[in-house]
């Protein structure tokens, strides 16, 4: 939240940098059992904070990890379930008509 209470909105731009961040992190060993240690959580807020010009606080950035990690797992489940597959093309989520 900004100084008034309001929500920043996580657009596409700063998630896919926020996850570009993490797998360059991964990439450098600076993860522990997968983990971000406390010096990494430092590390990406000073990056976003430096990046984007506007203060992110540790555990915004950690909560929206959070949530994108539980958009992966349902979107893994979902495509596991027969009859839905990923259309590159349109980059929607198709089902399969039944009819």
């Amino acid at each position: 939240m900004d100084s008034e209470g309001v929500h920043e909105l996580w657009n596409v731009s700063i998630k896919r940098e926020l996850v570009s961040m993490l797998v360059e992190f991964k990439e450098a060993g600076l993860l522990v059992k997968g983990k971000c240690t406390m010096n990494t959580w430092t590390s990406i807020v000073g990056s976003m904070t430096q990046n984007k010009g506007k203060e992110y606080k540790a555990v915004s950035i950690r909560s929206k990890v959070a949530r994108l990690w539980k958009e992966v797992v349902d979107f893994t489940t979902l495509l596991a379930t027969g009859g839905f597959h990923w259309d590159a093309m349109s980059n929607t989520i198709t089902a399969l008509d039944e009819t």
